[in-house]
């Protein structure tokens, strides 16, 4: 297997690269695999835009407006479309106005209005974050926050720097902040705390730096729309037909709540105070991927599929109510009760509604490209990459390839709690 290639499905070649490395979200790609795919298939700028459904960081507008091609996204998350549309604006700052600012931010943190509204903010601090950093770590960090807030009026300036915060919420902390998980305990802390202005120093100055860099190298950018909505539905913004290639990483079918994951930042800036606010802000407008979005009441697993599903894709529909009826009874034998059943039943449903609004903004012959991961629940192996083929064929989809990119799940191999089924990242790609 090509190493290079097996990168493809991860976030390591972008954790190097201008602007893509500006927030470094664990369920990323590389932004090599959006090149790569549109060179493989011959799409010009003018055969129409470049498409991802689940935009997530911006990465793929960001490769196609680095390539001179322009581009939509869809994104349902808030606080992620912000970081998307943040650096997808990369053309846009006035780098010498933000070096200015950067350099009087002492005294902007010095300011009475900025100290009282900081004091106010970390009295109500959650405790979550206020383990993760020393009290006067976490002060100085409010202070920047507020002095944000107060003395930086352009809108643009305002995002690109609370961006620069956001990325030092994680290295500064002592406590165990990487992906996915905060740990503010014994077990997962880090050996020392960093200065969080220091830290945004060096974030701003990284940032201004490559906004710098991109603009020397990228003459002619494509246009990048970002639509902070819901890809289950029809978007009006993108016209039928309209789509020449569409690139796209679904969540994987594997209990990853990706609105439990940016609790940190969320809680910080004051977007979300609870698991409550998180639900109602975030979690309840994401397809459903984690158990955390599944309700049991009234839950049968012979009807887990909607009618829809089953005149669209019958073959599909029994194949998957297979695969949930078993697990809804390994789920009564295991102590965590997980409904793993009900997460893969809404999980393919929310897939289907996805395919159909691709297909249907899609020109004829547009290929359709899905970075994706099969997974094992209670042990039962859901083969999603070729799961998504087949419902794709079946929705009116001329037909569909699988490639490899690596195998995964290794690193658990001594946990007597994981499974053992060998899993597998691959590439499906779709035809209109």
């Amino acid at each position: 297997m090509n190493e290079e290639r097996a990168k493809y499905g991860t976030f390591k070649d972008s954790r190097k690269a201008p602007i893509h490395r500006w927030f470094q979200y664990p369920a990323g790609y590389s932004y090599k695999l959006v090149t790569e795919k549109i060179r493989q298939h011959g799409i010009e700028p003018e055969d129409g835009l470049v498409f991802d459904p689940f935009l997530g960081t911006g990465t793929t507008c960001l490769a196609a407006m680095s390539e001179g091609y322009d581009s939509v996204g869809i994104e349902a998350h808030d606080f992620v479309s912000k970081v998307a549309q943040t650096k997808l604006s990369w053309a846009e700052y006035d780098i010498d106005s933000m070096r200015e600012w950067l350099w009087l931010l002492g005294k902007k943190m010095s300011l009475n209005s900025v100290k009282k509204s900081a004091g106010n903010d970390f009295d109500s601090m959650p405790e979550l974050v206020k383990k993760c950093y020393s009290e006067s770590n976490l002060r100085n960090l409010l202070g920047i926050k507020h002095a944000i807030r107060v003395s930086v009026k352009d809108e643009l300036s305002k995002s690109l720097l609370n961006l620069a915060l956001t990325a030092t919420l994680r290295t500064a902390s002592s406590a165990g902040t990487g992906w996915p998980y905060v740990a503010p305990t014994k077990y997962g802390s880090k050996k020392q705390e960093k200065s969080g202005e220091d830290e945004f120093q060096k974030h701003v100055a990284m940032m201004l730096n490559d906004i710098r860099e991109v603009r020397n190298e990228v003459s002619n950018p494509g246009d990048a729309t970002l639509i902070e909505g819901d890809s289950r539905v029809r978007q009006e913004e993108i016209g039928t037909e309209s789509i020449s290639i569409t690139i796209c990483s679904p969540p994987y079918l594997n209990n990853y709540d990706y609105a439990d994951r940016t609790r940190l930042e969320t809680y910080f800036f004051g977007d979300a105070t609870s698991w409550s606010d998180i639900t109602k802000k975030y979690r309840n407008k994401l397809m459903t991927a984690a158990t955390t979005q599944t309700k049991r009441t009234g839950f049968d697993p012979k009807k887990c599929l909607s009618d829809s599903f089953w005149s669209k894709a019958p073959e599909i529909a029994e194949e998957i109510t297979g695969y949930v009826t078993e697990l809804s009874e390994i789920r009564l034998t295991k102590g965590g009760k997980k409904s793993y059943d009900i997460m893969t039943a809404e999980y393919f449903e929310h897939m289907l509604q996805i395919m159909e609004q691709v297909r249907d903004y899609s020109r004829p012959g547009a290929p359709f490209i899905l970075v994706l991961g099969d997974s094992a629940p209670y042990g039962v192996h859901i083969k999603t990459e070729t799961v998504i083929g087949e419902l794709g064929k079946a929705l009116g989809f001329s037909d569909y390839s699988i490639e490899e990119l690596r195998t995964r799940g290794g690193k658990w191999a001594d946990n007597p709690q994981r499974h053992n089924v060998p899993l597998r990242e691959c590439i499906t790609t779709l035809v209109r």
